[in-house]
């Protein structure tokens, strides 16, 4: 890919999400970060065009389990795409989204917020809320209860 196309790919925002709301949202924080947003209508478009963003966006349009499955297979095709998910609900989905490889979660927050939480993860960060946070740290502990009582040598895991 040529430098122009690189660089072109960084401000493109591809998004499939079902909902008017979720549209209006997306555009609005495109808006606030610089992005154009693309929207696509099926996942056989998604898997078309994923290589031409540097974000993917899904909403819960699709059934929660899909939705993580796409995750994962976006993050297994490419290690560098940023995904955010927007889900229905609060904190179990909001760690599956992470858990499946998502870099960012944007659930019912104004496009400014929106934006840092974009801006967060493409500095490699996040920003969550604090009970979201708790739970993030129960589900590494009780994943790390996991690996002790199934006596798996972690250090050996990349």
């Amino acid at each position: 890919m040529s430098s122009s196309a690189s660089s072109n790919s960084e401000q493109v925002v591809i998004a499939l999400v079902s909902s008017e709301s979720a549209r209006e949202a997306l555009k609005a924080m495109g808006e606030e970060v610089g992005r154009r947003v693309e929207f696509l209508d099926s996942r056989k478009d998604l898997a078309r065009h994923a290589h031409e963003a540097r974000w993917v966006v899904l909403d819960r349009g699709e059934q929660p389990g899909e939705m993580l499955s796409l995750i994962r297979r976006l993050r297994r095709a490419n290690q560098d795409l940023l995904i955010a998910g927007m889900p229905g609900n609060p904190e179990p989905e909001v760690i599956d989204i992470f858990e499946a490889g998502g870099s960012a979660v944007l659930t019912d927050e104004s496009p400014a917020d929106a934006a840092r939480s974009i801006r967060a993860a493409e500095a490699g960060k996040a920003i969550v809320d604090p009970e979201v946070a708790g739970a993030l740290l129960r589900r590494v502990h009780a994943l790390s209860q996991l690996c002790v009582d199934q006596k798996v040598d972690v250090s050996r895991c990349d």
